[in-house]
C-alpha cells in the first residue's frame, strides 16, 4: 500500500526558477503527447510504451524537451494514460466524459520522479532535509516527521501550489493493517454513522457532531475574488491578488481537512467497527439546492481519511435510502492505533 509524506519545500530563487521552467517544459511534453494520442486512428491509439519510444524523436525535433530529465518525461507521459483509464472507467460507470484538455501556461504544476533521478539527504535531528532532483538541483524541505531513506522511496513529486508555495511528496510502500476476525469484535465497540448537512455526523450512540461555520472565511474569499476582478488580467498586481485568492481558498480547505482529521482520528480510536451509508454524491451536487453545503462537507475526503487511518472501510448500499445502523462485520479498524 502506498503511503505519501508531504513536506513544505524552500528552494532558493535560482532552483525555484529552474524548477518552474522544467514544469512548463513538462506541460509542453504532456500537451504534445495528448495531441499525438488523439490524432491516432481510433483503433490504433498509442500506448504509454509507444509514446515513451517516441520521446527520443520528439527531443530531436524539439530540443527543449531534452532539457528535462528523461525519466521524469516518461512519468509525465505515463500520467496521461492513467488519466485516460480513469475517464474510461467513468464512462463504464455511465458518466459522461470528455477528452483530456490542453493545458495552458501555469496550469501544469508538478513533476514526478519514480525509482530513480532523485536523492534524499537528511540527518536525524536536523530541521531541514535536502532533496536532489536530476537536472533541477537541490531543494531544501522542512523535515517535520521522519524522512525515509532514498532506497525506500518509490516516488518523489515536486509541486508548486497556486499560492506560490512549494511542496515535496515522498511515496513509500507500507504493509496494510490486517483486519481482525469479525467474530472477535465486541458489538459494544461498533458504531453506525449517518452523514448529514445540518449536523456533520449522527452516530447510532445518539452522538451528534455539528458542522463547521465557514461564513467568515467565505466572506473573505469573496472580497479577495472581487478585488481580483478589478485588476488587469496578467499584470503584476493581478498575480499578487490571485495569490491572495488562492490563500483564502486554501484556508477554507485546511479548516475542513483539520476538522475531518480530528473527527476521523477520534472515531478510529474510539471504535473497532465504523459503518457508513453509501452515498452517490455527484447526483446530489447536480440536483440539490444545497449543493454548496454538501460540497463543503467533503464526504469522500472524510471517508478516505477513515480508510487510511489503520482501518478498512466497506460501504453499505441501501436501496430504500435509510441510514444504516450497527453492523459488526464492516469497516474494521483498531481503536488502539495512532492516526
Amino acid at each position: 500500500m502506498d503511503y505519501t509524506l508531504r513536506f513544505r519545500a524552500y528552494p532558493d530563487d535560482d532552483t525555484a526558477s529552474e524548477a518552474w521552467r522544467h514544469l512548463d517544459i513538462h506541460r509542453q511534453i504532456r500537451n504534445h503527447a495528448v495531441r499525438d494520442y488523439y490524432r491516432a486512428d481510433y483503433n490504433d491509439c498509442p500506448t504509454a510504451y509507444d509514446q515513451h519510444s517516441k520521446l527520443t524523436g520528439w527531443k530531436q525535433e524539439w530540443p527543449v524537451f531534452a532539457e528535462v530529465s528523461g525519466h521524469a518525461a516518461q512519468r509525465t507521459v505515463s500520467q496521461i494514460h492513467k488519466d485516460l483509464q480513469v475517464l474510461k472507467q467513468h464512462r463504464k460507470n455511465g458518466h459522461k466524459t470528455g477528452r483530456l484538455k490542453w493545458q495552458g501556461a501555469g496550469e501544469f504544476r508538478s513533476v514526478a520522479y519514480e525509482h530513480e533521478g532523485f536523492n534524499v539527504n537528511h540527518t536525524t535531528g536536523q530541521v531541514f532535509g535536502m532533496l536532489t532532483l536530476s537536472k533541477i538541483g537541490t531543494v531544501r524541505f522542512r523535515a517535520h516527521r521522519t524522512v525515509p531513506a532514498t532506497d525506500d522511496i518509490k516516488r518523489v513529486v515536486l509541486k508548486k501550489e497556486r499560492t506560490g508555495e512549494w511542496f515535496v511528496c515522498l511515496t513509500v510502500d507500507v504493509e496494510p493493517t490486517a483486519k481482525p476476525d469479525p467474530a472477535e469484535i465486541d458489538t459494544a465497540d461498533c458504531v453506525g454513522i449517518d452523514l448529514g448537512i445540518l449536523s456533520y455526523i449522527h452516530t447510532s450512540d445518539d452522538l451528534v457532531v455539528g458542522c463547521l461555520d465557514l461564513g467568515t472565511e467565505y466572506e473573505q474569499y469573496a472580497r479577495e475574488q472581487r478585488a481580483l476582478d478589478r485588476k488587469e488580467h496578467g499584470s503584476a498586481n493581478w498575480e499578487k491578488q490571485r495569490q491572495k485568492v488562492a490563500r483564502a481558498k486554501r484556508r477554507i480547505k485546511r479548516k475542513v481537512l483539520d476538522f475531518q482529521h480530528k473527527l476521523s482520528t477520534w472515531l478510529v480510536k474510539e471504535y473497532d467497527v465504523v459503518c457508513i451509508e453509501d452515498l452517490d454524491v455527484m447526483p446530489m451536487l447536480e440536483t440539490s439546492q444545497s449543493a454548496k453545503n454538501k460540497q463543503d462537507a467533503a464526504w469522500s475526503q472524510f471517508l478516505a481519511l477513515l480508510e487510511y487511518k489503520e482501518g478498512v472501510i466497506e460501504l453499505l448500499s441501501h436501496p430504500d435510502d435509510r441510514a444504516p445502523r450497527i453492523v459488526s462485520t464492516l469497516v474494521v479498524g483498531d481503536h488502539d492505533n495512532e492516526s
